[in-house]
C-alpha cells in the first residue's frame, strides 16, 4: 500500500503540471493555486493517518555516500548559477562592494576614502576573494558560487542535526535551498550571502552538542555576521530565546556575550586610532537606523514575490506553497502553537528573516535571501508524509525545469569563461579609456561604476553608490560628521575630474525621471567632449535592461 501512495505523491507534480495548462491562462497563479490547495488538503484529508517508514532513512557512517552528496550539491549550484554569466551585470549594489573593497589594497580602511553602507568584514571578503582570482571580475562570480556551494554544505550538515540524521531529509531541504537561489535576483553576491556563510555556521555550531567554547563561537561568528550586514543581529535572538528556555542559562548567555563583543570592540579601538571612529559609528548605526524608516515594506509586495517564483519556476512555487500549508496545518491542529514556538528554533529564524525583509524597509528581494534559508531549513524536520512526498515530487520537477532551460546555457557560459569576458561591454568600455593614455586618471562614476575596477581607480566622489545620493538622511549624516561637503551634489557640480560616466535618466519606483544628482548632458558640461559610446550599450550588460539608461562619457578638453 505503501508504494501506491508514494506513487500517487510522486506523480503530482507532472499531473499538475499538465492540469495547470487547462486553467486560465490571464489568471494561471491564482487558478493553479486555488487547485492545488484543494488538491493538497483531499490528500492530507485521505491519507491523514499515512506515514513512511522513517528509520531507512538514517545516515550511515559512509564517506563516499557523503561526497557524492557534496559533488551533486556542487553540480546543482553551477547549474543554477551560470545561466546569466553572459549579462555583465545584474546587479550594481555588487559593483560599489568591489569598488569600495579595491582601497584596501592602498592600506585604507573601510568607508576611509570611499563609502559604502555595509559593515567592514563584507569589504574585507570582496577585496579577499578578488585578491584570490587576481580582479577578474567573471571569476568572482564563478568564487561567489563556491561560497553559496560552500554555505549549502553547512546547511547539509546542520539539517542532518535538525533531522537527527535523517539523509533524505537533509538532501532534499538542502536541494530546495540551492533551487530557491537560482532566481536572476538571487545569482549575485549579495551581503546577505556573505553574511549567511557566518550565520550558518553559528546555528551549526549551536545545534551540535556542548563543547568547551561552544557559546563564547555562537557570540562571536554572529558578530562577524553583524560586521557584515548590520541587521543580521535580529537571528541571534531565536538562539538566546532557546538558551533562556533551559536551566541555568546565564553561564551561556555571558559566553555569548562576551564573544559578541570582542570583534565589535577589536573595529572601534582600529577605527578610533585611525581618527575614524565618527565614520564607524554613522554608518553601522545611524545610517541603519534612517534606513529602516522607510517603510516601503508591505505584504503585497511579498504576494509579488511569490508570483515572481511561479513565472520562474513551476515547481519552485508549489515548494513553498507545500511547506506555508504544513506550518498552518501545525498552527491549526496544536491548540499550544505559540507557546511551542518558543522551543522551536527552526520556526523562530523563520519567523525573524520575515522580520528581517519588513525591518529594512525596502521591498528589495535580496532582503528576503535569510527567508529563503530557514524555510528550506524548516524542510529537514519534517515527518516523512504525504506532504514530503508532494515536496519531493515538486523538487524533482523543478530539477527537471532549470535542466532543461538553465543547463545548457550554465554550461555554454562556463566552457567559455574568458570569451564572456573579454565581450562584457563595460570591460570594452575601460579599454577604449586606457588607450586614450588620460595622464592622473581621475573618473566620477555615478553610475556604471564596475568601470572603476576595470580602470583600477576609486570613485572621485567620496560616495560610490550613485542612488545614495538621492538618499537625503545619507547625505545629511555624512555631511554632519565632515566627510563630506555641505551642499554635496552642488560642490560635485562645481568640480571637473577628468572623466564622467552617469546616465541622464532614471527610474525611481516605477516612474522615468531626470537624473537628479548631476546634469549628465553636453549642455551643462560645456568643458568635455561627449564620447559615443552606443556599441557599449549591448543586450548582455545589465538582466534588468532599462533602456533610459544610457552611458553617457564625458572627458574632459
Amino acid at each position: 500500500m505503501n508504494k501506491q501512495l508514494a506513487l500517487l505523491g510522486f506523480s503530482t507534480a507532472p499531473l499538475f503540471l499538465i492540469i495547470s495548462n487547462f486553467l486560465p491562462q490571464e489568471r494561471n497563479a491564482s487558478f493553479s493555486t486555488l487547485v492545488f490547495i484543494v488538491i493538497i488538503v483531499i490528500l492530507n484529508f485521505v491519507l491523514k493517518r499515512w506515514f513512511y517508514d522513517e528509520r531507512q532513512f538514517i545516515i550511515s557512517s559512509n564517506l563516499i555516500q557523503i561526497i557524492l552528496i557534496l559533488f551533486y550539491f556542487l553540480i546543482l549550484t553551477l547549474i543554477t548559477q551560470n545561466y546569466l554569466l553572459h549579462f555583465e551585470i545584474i546587479d550594481w549594489d555588487i559593483s560599489s562592494y568591489i569598488v569600495a573593497s579595491n582601497e584596501i589594497a592602498n592600506g585604507y580602511l573601510p568607508n576611509e576614502t570611499q563609502w559604502e553602507s555595509k559593515g567592514p568584514i563584507l569589504i574585507y571578503m570582496y577585496y579577499l576573494v578578488l585578491g584570490i582570482v587576481s580582479g577578474n571580475f567573471i571569476y568572482f562570480k564563478i568564487a561567489n558560487d563556491l561560497l553559496l556551494f560552500l554555505i549549502a554544505c553547512i546547511f547539509f550538515f546542520t539539517s542532518l542535526v535538525i533531522s537527527k540524521n535523517k539523509l533524505f531529509n537533509s538532501v532534499i531541504a538542502t536541494s530546495i535551498f540551492i533551487l530557491l537561489m537560482s532566481q536572476p535576483w538571487a545569482v549575485s553576491g549579495y551581503s546577505e550571502l556573505y553574511a549567511l556563510l557566518f550565520i550558518s555556521t553559528g546555528i551549526f555550531i549551536y545545534k551540535k552538542e556542548d563543547f568547551t567554547y561552544k557559546y563564547f563561537l555562537v557570540g562571536l561568528i554572529f558578530a562577524l555576521s553583524t560586521l557584515v550586514n548590520q541587521g543580521t543581529i535580529i537571528f541571534l535572538i531565536p538562539l538566546l530565546i532557546g538558551i533562556i528556555w533551559v536551566d541555568n542559562p546565564r553561564n551561556k548567555l555571558f559566553k555569548i556575550f562576551i564573544g559578541f563583543t570582542v570583534p565589535h570592540i577589536l573595529f572601534l579601538f582600529v577605527y578610533q586610532l585611525n581618527g575614524l571612529l565618527d565614520v564607524y559609528l554613522t554608518t553601522f548605526l545611524t545610517i541603519p537606523i534612517s534606513y529602516t524608516a522607510a517603510n516601503y515594506s508591505n505584504l503585497y509586495e511579498l504576494k509579488v514575490f511569490m508570483r515572481s517564483f511561479f513565472e520562474f519556476n513551476f515547481g519552485l512555487y508549489f515548494v513553498l506553497l507545500i511547506i506555508f500549508f504544513i506550518i498552518f496545518k501545525n498552527f491549526i491542529k496544536n491548540k499550544n502553537f505559540i507557546k511551542s514556538s518558543f522551543y522551536d528554533t527552526e520556526l523562530l529564524l523563520l519567523g525573524s528573516s520575515l522580520l528581517f525583509y519588513f525591518i529594512a524597509s525596502h521591498n528589495y528581494y535580496h532582503h528576503l535571501i535569510f527567508f529563503l534559508y530557514f524555510i528550506s531549513m524548516y524542510v529537514a524536520k519534517l515527518k516523512f508524509d504525504i506532504n514530503f512526498v508532494l515536496i519531493i515530487s515538486f523538487v524533482l520537477l523543478t530539477i527537471f525545469i532549470s535542466l532543461s532551460t538553465s543547463g545548457f546555457n550554465s554550461y555554454s557560459n562556463l566552457r567559455n569563461l574568458d570569451k564572456l569576458y573579454e565581450n562584457y561591454p563595460l570591460k570594452q568600455l575601460a579599454e577604449e579609456i586606457e588607450n586614450r593614455k588620460i595622464d592622473e586618471l581621475e573618473v566620477l562614476a555615478l553610475d556604471y561604476n564596475l568601470l572603476l575596477h576595470y580602470l583600477g581607480v576609486a570613485n572621485y566622489s567620496y560616495i560610490v553608490h550613485g542612488t545614495n545620493f538621492l538618499e537625503p538622511y545619507i547625505l545629511t549624516s555624512l555631511e554632519e560628521i565632515g566627510l563630506i561637503e555641505k551642499d554635496y551634489l552642488n560642490s560635485l557640480k562645481n568640480k571637473k575630474p577628468k572623466v564622467i560616466i552617469c546616465s541622464e535618466y532614471m527610474i525611481v519606483r516605477g516612474e522615468v525621471q531626470n537624473q537628479a544628482i548631476f546634469p549628465c548632458n553636453q549642455d551643462h558640461l560645456l568643458d568635455y567632449n561627449q564620447v559615443n559610446t552606443d556599441v557599449f550599450f549591448t543586450e548582455n550588460l545589465n538582466y534588468y535592461r532599462d533602456p533610459y539608461k544610457e552611458i553617457k562619457l564625458f572627458i574632459r578638453r
